[in-house]
């Protein structure tokens, strides 16, 4: 379980939905590109993938790319070992590759597709989510992963100072038993959508305030300036960054109050050592 699972609890939806109003939102935009294939989840983790990649290229960026078929290696069998490897290897090279050229080859977006499945397994610890034929890949996603690169503006995704890929937030992080957002850039926390659904829902919407406060929590443990004053979307088949200010949400007056009650909540729902959660409410 992580971040995700804890705000799909009953309680802490309703906590939210009580103390975080939803930002009043203009997004009235026409959808760019409607999935090709029923592939949803796999075509999700391969954007993500496709899009770490070009703001790594495009911010010339130093940080490594980790791939979740790392970590899940030592749970297969030898022969399914064998070809996680195999794929891992192919997949840094035609990332390196990718560094290197101008524009995009087929041969990455169908790796990332195929090194996607790994991601399942990572969540999930099931092996069995792996398909029989990791190697075929339909060449429709491919298509569709290479029009929703396509979409992506050069302009719109060059930091100014600070770039983070996969940003994680250390003991608050632990306390929701995993939880790593997309990209913070500049003053701005952004989680990237591949989904038909427009705008911003609470589901996203409630990702995202969860974010800031894990960002928070870390902040005040590390002695830093709390430095995102802006949330947003990135809804690809869109092509759309929607973002608000989060002071327009967040009543600072009552919001320290919310942040102890999240954590001993999630202390509770994970069953933390009571002196990991003192420490963590020691922050506020």
């Amino acid at each position: 379980m992580s971040l995700t699972s804890f705000l799909d609890d009953k309680e802490v939806k309703q906590k939210f939905k009580e103390t975080f109003r939803m930002p009043k939102l203009d997004f009235n935009k026409e959808i760019k590109l409607q999935p090709a294939t029923k592939n949803f989840t796999i075509m999700g983790i391969a954007f993500d993938y496709l899009f770490r990649c070009y703001i790594k290229k495009l911010n010339n960026m130093s940080d490594y790319i980790a791939l979740k078929a790392e970590n899940v290696v030592r749970i297969l069998n030898s022969n399914q070992r064998a070809e996680c490897l195999t794929l891992i290897r192919m997949t840094k090279q035609a990332m390196d590759e990718y560094f290197s050229i101008n524009g995009i080859n087929n041969e990455l977006l169908i790796l990332l597709l195929q090194i996607s499945h790994y991601d399942i397994v990572y969540r999930t610890g099931r092996v069995d989510y792996l398909p029989g034929d990791i190697g075929k890949v339909n060449t429709n996603d491919v298509i569709d992963l290479k029009r929703l690169y396509n979409l992506l503006q050069d302009e719109k995704w060059k930091c100014k100072n600070t770039c983070l890929l996969n940003p994680v937030f250390g003991d608050a992080s632990l306390l929701v038993n995993g939880a790593d957002a997309d990209l913070i850039m500049d003053d701005m926390l952004i989680d990237i959508k591949v989904t038909t659904q427009p705008g911003i829902t609470r589901e996203f919407y409630n990702q995202l305030i969860g974010y800031y406060i894990l960002n928070r929590i870390v902040s005040l443990q590390n002695n830093n300036r709390n430095m995102i004053s802006r949330l947003g979307v990135y809804s690809a088949r869109y092509g759309e960054l929607i973002s608000f200010d989060v002071n327009g949400v967040i009543n600072e007056n009552a919001f320290n109050d919310f942040c102890r009650w999240f954590i001993e909540k999630a202390g509770k729902f994970y069953n933390h050592p009571g002196d990991f959660i003192s420490k963590l409410l020691s922050y506020f």
